[in-house]
């Protein structure tokens, strides 16, 4: 897990680099630009959905549940013009959500390589893709240790986004995906609300 957060770290930072020496576009961010260097980009989402993958119930009686589909995600990639009004952005993000109690946790986590094709129109962008989820791992720290590793999965994955300020979007993103282990499939499609910035 360092490892790959070491190198995530190291290909933004070079990504950066290339887009600090790299040439301007010409255009702005909502005209396409046509064709041009690869700009980095930074992403946040808030997901939604799935099967109910975990229910931790307190002493107060309140429940808390993780689903496969959510919840957090912080990702890194880059965008690149292919044409006039097209896009290809390609990014790695870590999804997770967990709950925590007195007596221990409950973790669900996994990397997240998209790579997505998007088509502009004035404000607004429409893309579709693959979902790459790797290290799919609940880990459940309650009166002991138990951590379930599902198989890796690909999925499809939809996205709308609403540009604005030349360098941001905020967007709604449906992804469809399975997770399997030991020949169990849980559902893991999901609703997510993203908001992206681009260097």
């Amino acid at each position: 897990m360092k490892i790959l957060r070491l190198a995530l770290c190291a290909i933004v930072l070079a990504w950066t680099g290339n887009a600090i020496a790299a040439d301007e576009h010409s255009g702005t961010m909502m005209s396409g630009g046509g064709s041009g260097g690869l700009r980095p980009v930074l992403e946040l989402g808030l997901y939604f959905g799935g099967d109910d993958l975990a229910t931790v119930q307190f002493v107060s009686g309140t429940t808390e549940t993780i689903e496969t589909g959510g919840l957090l995600d912080v990702s890194f990639g880059f965008v690149k013009p292919m044409a006039p009004e097209r896009e290809l952005q390609v990014t790695l993000g870590y999804r997770f959500d967990s709950i925590d109690a007195i007596n221990g946790s409950v973790d669900w986590s996994r990397w997240v390589l998209e790579g997505k094709y998007f088509f502009l129109d004035g404000r607004s962008r429409f893309g579709a893709g693959l979902t790459y989820h790797m290290s799919p791992d609940l880990e459940i720290n309650l009166l002991g240790s138990l951590v379930v590793s599902f198989d890796n999965a690909l999925g499809l994955v939809g996205e709308w986004d609403y540009l604005f300020l030349n360098n941001s979007y905020l967007g709604v993103k449906y992804t469809l995906i399975d997770y399997e282990v030991g020949g169990v499939s849980a559902d893991g499609n999901s609703l997510g609300i993203v908001y992206g910035f681009r260097f």
